[in-house]
């Protein structure tokens, strides 16, 4: 695999559900469309003293829980592009990411914790 190669997948290499996600980044190369989600994520540090602990409605997730949520599914991906570059052919497992986000203890993380750990998982 190479990360500084264009590339368009094809339907068939991937589930419905991630159709939305790459459209965002076809044509892209791996490093280009890492780069482009870095910089948008760039903006984390704007939400210091603001709330990111409530949510505007009842069973929805707060800021922090949904930049964590971003942050853990990094963190799973990172798993699974190392088994692809390693040639591992075991099924990949799914993630329950409703149960990732109640476990996440989200109330504790403040603005500055939430971008360094963005920071981290993206330190390539």
């Amino acid at each position: 695999m190479e990360i500084y190669k264009r590339f368009t997948p094809e339907q068939k290499e991937y589930g419905a559900f991630y159709a939305n996600y790459l459209k965002n980044v076809d044509g892209m190369t791996i490093a280009e469309a890492l780069k482009a989600d870095t910089d948008m994520f760039e903006n984390l540090a704007n939400l210091e003293g603001l709330d990111i602990h409530t949510t505007y409605e009842e069973g929805k997730w707060t800021i922090a829980e949904l930049i964590l949520h971003c942050i853990d599914t990094e963190r799973v991906f990172a798993g699974r592009i190392i088994r692809l570059l390693r040639k591992d052919n075991t099924p990949l497992p799914g993630f329950d990411q409703d149960n990732f986000v109640s476990n996440s203890n989200a109330k504790n993380h403040t603005v500055a914790d939430l971008v360094r750990q963005w920071y981290a998982v993206r330190d390539f």
